[in-house]
């Protein structure tokens, strides 16, 4: 569970790197029809650099541990979801040039679906007979694809699922938002960052040996000389049994 929540800290992050890279955003190697409809945003917003975002699949409903799914989960970490939606990110830690955007799941939250600056979607709860009206689609849209699993994770999806939609995979989606570091909008599992001062050469190493010295008994139980930190041990892969 502490690691969900850990995840969906960097997934409600990842979406306000969003606004940071929007207005460069081009293609990731996709290739736009060109029938798309132009259309601008009404003249009647009040603030014309506010963007919205619109989750248009929940976040894991098959899961029961997952107490909103379509909220993305962000009102159990305290956020506000007053009307299915969220406004102003600055509660998330996001600065002056990214903070100006409303997350919501309401679909008639704005008159129009080309009203939307971005749509995000969740690997898992992609259902390919609901997809955005894809007439009304801008060339400006940004179209979102969330995982944080891997490739081969996906062979086990429901047949209305990505997996089976080729066209969906082809020419829908213009930003990854993944562990992969080459991704539009890189969302890790975690990260290591200092918080203290430490010594650095051979300082260091001893410091390391000492500190392995003084946490033996933390150990005492182990026998390995490698340690590989993962969050599914029964993975397609079978990664695990590398160190088994």
């Amino acid at each position: 569970m502490q690691q969900m929540m850990s995840i969906l800290i960097f997934v409600l992050v990842g979406l306000s790197l969003t606004l940071t890279i929007y207005w460069n955003v081009q293609t990731e190697s996709v290739l736009w029809e060109t029938s798309y409809v132009q259309q601008q945003r009404s003249s009647n917003d009040a603030d014309l650099n506010m963007k919205t975002i619109l989750l248009w699949t929940p976040w894991f409903v098959q899961f029961p541990h997952v107490i909103n799914p379509a909220a993305w989960r962000i009102p159990d970490f305290g956020h506000s979801w007053e009307e299915n939606k969220h406004t102003d990110l600055t509660d998330l830690g996001c600065d002056q040039d990214s903070y100006k955007c409303t997350v919501t799941s309401n679909r008639s939250y704005l008159e129009d679906e080309s009203l939307y600056d971005g749509f995000l979607f969740h690997q898992f709860d992609i259902n390919q007979g609901d997809i955005p009206n894809q007439g009304k689609r801008r060339d400006n849209q940004v179209y979102m694809f969330h995982t944080m699993e891997s490739p081969s994770y996906g062979l086990g999806f429901d047949p209305n699922g990505l997996t089976y939609a080729p066209w969906i995979n082809n020419n829908f989606f213009n930003v990854t938002m993944t562990y992969h570091t080459q991704s539009g909008i890189h969302v890790p599992f975690g990260i290591m960052r200092k918080t203290a001062d430490h010594p650095v050469g051979k300082d260091l190493d001893q410091y390391i040996t000492k500190y392995g010295k003084q946490n033996t008994k933390l150990m005492a139980a182990k026998n390995f000389s490698a340690v590989i930190m993962i969050s599914n041990c029964g993975s397609v892969s079978g990664r695990e049994s590398v160190l088994a």
